[in-house]
């Protein structure tokens, strides 16, 4: 958690880690290696809580360098991430349950 908490972006797979990265409002590159990860990278990706690329047995070389690539050029992107977040860190608890769960 120390690394994490002194990182400005990370990238890992779609496990439990996710949820710490969240906490600490680190916006994420995510891929999955597990087909239990698939639908909740999906949900959080289109909520805007992770960048997700997809299952690491499916990505391609050249396409996940140039979705990487996007992703990094926009500062405002990943700040827009990171607000998320700790926007959910500080709502109550109903609210992150609910979010999650719709």
């Amino acid at each position: 958690a120390e690394l994490l908490a002194k990182a400005d972006i990370a990238i890992g797979a779609g496990g439990s880690i996710t949820w710490e990265r969240m906490f600490l409002g680190l916006p994420a590159i995510v891929f999955t290696v597990a087909d239990n990860q698939v639908d909740v990278a999906n949900h959080l990706n289109s909520l805007g809580f992770i960048f997700y690329l997809g299952d690491i047995k499916t990505l391609e070389n050249k396409n996940t360098v140039k979705d990487l690539m996007n992703y990094v050029s926009s500062a405002e992107s990943i700040q827009i991430q990171s607000e998320k977040l700790l926007a959910i860190k500080y709502a109550s608890s109903n609210k992150v349950v609910s979010q999650l769960v719709n």
